[in-house]
């Protein structure tokens, strides 16, 4: 074992109190995205040590906090693309927003809480490259620029799929719902 640290707030009731308010949950349900809430670039580790606990960079060798990135709080969504941090936050709604990692500097964010549906509250499954930041938000994809944080485009997922009903699956009883309770979307850039 290099190092360890210890995580506060955090387990079933952190996260029923908060973000799964309004769902009945029990204590074997958690949250999809705490698989994205830690990124390693080159010597640094980027990670939130507390359910709505704001970002902490570590030193990679030590486990050694370094910065804690003020304004960060409630972070669910973490990259490292181009030198900064993308983050997909739930701050008094969701949203996207970029940090510089040398300073905490807040270069821009983005209110995505326009329209969005229930699964967009609980994940943007944000993914970037290219230059743009992509997330799902409201009925469909939206893309960023990554530079400025100005919207460039929303696609909407019910538009694009009622154009190609034949390749659609169907969706049975009384929900639209297709792909079982527990499939969750993903989004990936390939570049």
């Amino acid at each position: 074992l290099l190092w360890e640290k210890p995580i506060t707030e955090w387990g079933w009731s952190a996260w029923v109190q908060t973000m799964y308010s309004n769902f009945l949950l029990g204590r074997h349900m958690h949250p999809t995205q705490i698989q994205r809430r830690l990124v390693a670039a080159g010597d640094r580790v980027y990670v939130t040590l507390g359910f709505n606990a704001p970002v902490s960079e570590l030193d990679a060798a030590t486990g050694e906090v370094l910065k804690t990135y003020q304004g960060t709080e409630a972070t669910s969504e973490i990259l490292h693309v181009d030198g900064k941090l993308i983050l997909g936050t739930r701050q008094a709604g969701i949203g996207v927003m970029a940090v510089q990692p040398e300073d905490g500097r807040i270069l821009w964010h983005y209110n995505a809480d326009d329209g969005a549906s229930s699964l967009s509250r609980q994940n943007l499954f944000v993914c970037a490259g290219g230059g743009g930041v992509y997330f799902f938000a409201g009925d469909g994809i939206t893309g960023i620029d990554a530079g400025s944080g100005k919207k460039l485009w929303h696609t909407s997922l019910e538009a694009t799929a009622a154009g190609d009903k034949q390749s659609r699956p169907k969706a049975k009883g009384k929900g639209k719902r297709v792909g079982g309770r527990y499939a969750y979307p993903s989004l990936l850039y390939h570049d």
